[in-house]
């Protein structure tokens, strides 16, 4: 505090100081910059402004040879896999799935060998489709990814899942046959039981007993059992 007036001032000065220097440096740069600023002028009315435009529009052009000298070449290409295609009897593959990059570097002759050999290709695995069980559900499959194995194997997987389905609904019909062929002997029991004891009529209806039902039930069971052995000892 007793040197604040003190440093503000020194302060002051200091960025006189540094402002005169400043202005200073920039005369300096002006200066030093002048004459190449000049020859930059010069440069982009004689140089930039007559190159730039050639380079641009020669790139342009070639691109356009290029693109047309490509086209021709991916019709020749088209032409030559559509053939070929009709000569192998194929009909399902398309000339884009073959994923073929046609440049101006790749020879005519090098694409039609990747499209013989691709067409090869499917036409080896139509053949094996054909010796496979279920061939028309794989080739199917096949048609989709163009993948042998693959279509193969989606078809049997197919197959097991169908064929445990149809265990399963197997087992519980069974299931369901039986339990009901159960419940009807029994109720024939139960019938031939009541048919056998004379039944009177209460004359207030009453609930039966917890022995009587056990009662009841033991003979069901009983007579049930005991109608199956008689059964098995006939059929022996």
């Amino acid at each position: 505090e007793e040197s604040y007036r003190e440093i503000k001032s020194i302060r002051a000065d200091l960025n006189a100081d540094y402002n005169d220097l400043e202005q200073r440096r920039k005369a300096i740069k002006k200066a030093i910059n002048a004459p190449y600023e000049a020859f930059e002028d010069v440069y982009k009315r004689c140089v930039t402004q007559n190159f730039k435009p050639a380079i641009d529009e020669l790139g342009s052009r070639i691109s356009e040879v290029e693109a047309g000298l490509k086209e021709e070449k991916k019709q020749k290409v088209l032409q030559y896999f559509n053939e070929y295609c009709e000569y192998k009897n194929i009909d399902f593959v398309s000339f884009d799935s073959l994923g073929l990059k046609i440049n101006m570097s790749g020879s005519l002759k090098s694409l039609k060998t990747a499209v013989a050999e691709f067409i090869d290709r499917v036409s080896d695995d139509l053949e094996m489709i054909k010796v496979q069980e279920y061939s028309a559900d794989i080739l199917v499959e096949y048609k989709k990814s163009l993948n042998v194995s693959q279509a193969i194997l989606t078809v049997q997987n197919r197959i097991k899942a169908i064929e445990a389905e149809k265990a399963m609904m197997a087992e519980r019909e069974a299931a369901m046959k039986s339990a009901e062929e159960t419940a009807a002997k029994v109720d024939k029991v139960l019938e031939e039981i009541e048919q056998d004891e004379a039944f009177e009529a209460p004359e207030q209806l009453q609930m039966p007993t917890e022995e009587q039902i056990e009662e009841i039930v033991f003979r069901a069971i009983s007579k049930y059992y005991s109608g199956n052995n008689k059964e098995t000892i006939s059929s022996g």
